[in-house]
């Protein structure tokens, strides 16, 4: 199944809402609770695959806003959920909220006593689904993505690695010739 294919069929599989209805402090609270956690899991991935070193300061304020985002998750809680309409495209929180929680159950395959492959390869789907529906959503192409992602990533003269992998490449990036590329290779970076 070629990946234009792969969207149609996630897409007819899609369940779609009007809007999305969500307490405001509840989530957030919790979005908060998984960008904080996320970003000192970003730290162990880097320290362990490019040997950066850890910035404690960064990593002592994400567990402050991670304390302080569990207070208003407890606030929520004990004043009780509210729901309301939100400002969201409900296709974009869809696959959004989708993979961050897909990438949840991978984190709890990675922290299991033992790895379940089937499980794992099915998550992997489960993502792809998400994604499927982000792209669709803002009309974008799935081959263009990964081709826009090598692009940044190896083959173009503004790559991030000009001959394979390098550590010093990988913690000493040019964002800005990266986001040139992707906006080159993906169209225009407003629109929905």
């Amino acid at each position: 199944m070629d990946l234009e294919e792969y969207v149609e069929n996630a897409t007819s599989t899609e369940s779609l809402v009007e809007v999305v209805r969500a307490d405001p402090r509840l989530l957030a609270s919790t979005l908060q609770v998984i960008i904080a956690a996320g970003e000192i899991l970003d730290q162990i991935k880097k320290n362990v695959f490019y040997e950066k070193e850890f910035n404690n300061e960064k990593i002592t304020a994400e567990f402050a806003n991670i304390v302080d985002s569990l207070d208003g998750l407890k606030a929520c809680i004990v004043e009780g959920i509210a729901p309301q309409e939100t400002r969201y495209n409900p296709r974009l929180f869809h696959s959004i909220v989708g993979i961050a929680t897909e990438a949840v159950e991978l984190l709890e395959g990675l922290s299991s006593e033992e790895f379940d492959r089937v499980n794992f390869l099915e998550e992997l789907g489960d993502l792809n689904w998400y994604q499927a529906i982000g792209i669709d959503a803002v009309q974008g192409n799935f081959s263009n993505v990964l081709e826009a992602n090598i692009k940044k990533l190896l083959k173009s003269d503004k790559a991030r690695y000009k001959k394979g992998f390098t550590k010093d490449e990988a913690v000493n990036r040019d964002t800005d010739a990266e986001r040139d590329i992707l906006t080159s290779e993906l169209g225009s970076e407003t629109g929905c």
